[in-house]
């Protein structure tokens, strides 16, 4: 059964079953959302805060249906960096690195100083994080488990019946 097809029905069936399509279209975000949990706790991050996959939310309306994965307000800048990639460009650096003076902010040790007396610190001009898709992959991974739980779900509400 396609997406559409399933959509179709669910929106006949919940006239007859709300609260049986509710519980499968919860069931099914939260199987879709615990595998871009599983995704993103590998290797992407260097400080494993789990702050990223803390954020990861699901959200079900029954009027209209509608159920989706979203990742929380306060993670969302991060979660789209990770899903599509971006250049983080430094603002307001200069061309030249410059000697570190004491009590100043700390930057990016860049090399040694060649003349001698210390090193030479300076910001990165640019930084490129290259995209790690999970949402997508995490659907079409699980799109066939989630159609088999929902209708698995609603015909055990008509069994009830």
């Amino acid at each position: 059964m396609e997406l559409q097809q399933l959509q179709e029905k669910l929106q006949e069936w919940q006239k007859v079953w709300p609260a049986a399509v509710k519980e499968a279209l919860i069931g099914g975000s939260n199987l879709v959302a615990e595998e871009i949990k599983r995704r993103w706790s590998g290797g992407e991050l260097q400080k494993r805060t789990g702050r990223l996959v803390g954020a990861v939310k699901t959200e079900v309306k029954t009027n209209p249906i509608h159920a989706r994965v979203y990742v929380d307000q306060k993670q969302q800048y991060k979660a789209q960096t990770f899903e599509y990639g971006k250049t983080i460009v430094a603002k307001g650096t200069s061309r030249k690195s410059r000697k570190r003076k004491p009590g100043k902010e700390p930057f990016m040790q860049i090399r040694p100083s060649k003349y001698g007396g210390g090193y030479y610190f300076g910001r990165p001009k640019q930084v490129h994080i290259s995209a790690r898709p999970v949402f997508a992959p995490s659907l079409n991974a699980k799109r066939k488990e989630v159609v088999e739980m929902i209708l698995r779900k609603v015909m055990e509400a008509y069994r009830r019946v």
